[in-house]
């Protein structure tokens, strides 16, 4: 079996370099880093985690919990595209991640419970709320954590400017000549939900246009079935929208399905605009225009930001607002053409 000494020696670096950079210390470069993993590879080289948990008082495991009242779940595209983001720059820092729940068979523990007993490290949490059983009491522990997609001062957080690109959404409908916009919103019990709408608002606000509450849709779930429901009512309405914001790209592209099975052209007899930019957005017909969350730039910043913590460089509570961008594709009609 190939030694860490050995390793060294083959790197060219010290025993304690290849250590820390195996360890997943942030003060080993990059470079160095990728001649250790690369040779470590090659050489067949394994870290004895027993061992390294021994010397280091860590057990190199993220904890991540998962809880929502959409009923969506972890299979919504934005949670899954930022999960395997995180899991795969994690696992490059040495880390595992561990689904953690609330009942191991018959066995019913908190969230806090269940990360003492498996010893983690730290914790990513998606949540679209705080009240949840057992997530308070988690963000008032000692464990280090990162929020994704949450505003809250009992952790760091990570999301996306929700407000702005809401805003940013309608503002393009408006420099596209349209007057009539509608709106699905989402969850307005949570963060993201909240300020999408707020964006909404203030947009038609600044720009003197009036909000018909007729043109204003419920989209709790932000599910492709509740875009489809509020698209069967819009088909039936005398004064339609010209063009309609949604809260996710599931509502719009439900939205979609329900004009096209009532023979209502997009963008020509209205237009629709999402937010997320899921794979689907750029595959239905026309292409979906929507706002793009970087699930990326999220996993990435909420990554550092909680192995900064384990390694205690940084103190808790932390803020990091990550921009969306616009992604023009089909599905809106100019009107000062």
């Amino acid at each position: 079996m190939v030694t860490i000494r050995e390793l060294a020696k083959a790197t060219g670096y010290s025993v304690t370099t290849v250590s820390r950079a195996l360890n997943g210390y942030t003060d080993i470069s990059k470079k160095a880093k990728k001649i250790i993993f690369e040779k470590a590879k090659e050489m067949g080289y394994y870290p004895n985690s027993s061992a390294r948990s021994l010397v280091t008082r860590r057990s190199y495991t993220i904890g991540v919990v998962f809880e929502e009242k959409t009923k969506v779940g972890i299979t919504h595209p934005f949670f899954i595209h930022v999960l395997n983001n995180f899991k795969k720059y994690i696992e490059k820092r040495g880390y595992d991640i561990l689904l953690i729940s609330k009942q191991v068979g018959d066995q019913v523990n908190s969230y806090l419970d269940h990360c003492r007993q498996k010893n983690i490290d730290g914790i990513l949490i998606l949540i679209s709320h705080t009240k949840g059983e057992g997530i308070e009491q988690l963000l008032e522990s000692e464990i280090p954590s990162v929020i994704i997609d949450f505003d809250t001062d009992k952790s760091n957080c990570v999301y996306t400017n929700n407000y702005k690109s809401s805003y940013q959404s309608v503002k393009y409908l408006i420099d596209k000549g349209h007057k009539k916009i509608g709106y699905i919103h989402g969850d307005l019990s949570n963060f993201s939900g909240i300020e999408r709408m707020k964006g909404y608002q203030k947009a038609m606000e600044d720009h003197d246009l009036p909000i018909n509450k007729l043109h204003v849709f419920p989209g709790y779930g932000y599910s492709y079935d509740e875009g489809y429901h509020t698209g069967l009512q819009v088909a039936n309405m005398i004064n339609r929208p010209t063009a309609l914001c949604c809260a996710s790209d599931g509502l719009a592209i439900g939205f979609m399905r329900a004009m096209a099975e009532n023979h209502i052209h997009i963008p020509n007899e209205i237009s629709v605009v999402g937010f997320d930019d899921i794979d689907l957005a750029k595959y239905v017909y026309p292409g979906l225009t929507t706002i793009r969350q970087d699930t990326e730039e999220l996993a990435i910043h909420s990554a550092n930001i909680l192995l900064e913590e384990i390694d205690k460089k940084k103190t808790r509570n932390t803020t990091t607002v990550i921009e969306g961008s616009l992604i023009e594709r089909g599905s809106v009609r100019d009107l000062n053409e």
